[in-house]
């Protein structure tokens, strides 16, 4: 079984507005699913 990494790539919306409200940080902590929920791993096409 593979183990999920710590942190993960995102693109984090700040507020109401434009493009100007999304951050992209590559240190979001990874969110762990609960009862009834799942984590989908997304990688980039080579």
């Amino acid at each position: 079984m593979h183990s999920a990494p710590e942190t993960m790539v995102a693109v984090l919306l700040t507020g109401h507005g434009g493009l100007d409200k999304l951050v992209h940080r590559q240190d979001v902590a990874v969110p762990w699913p609960t009862a009834g929920e799942v984590l989908i791993r997304v990688r980039p096409v080579e």
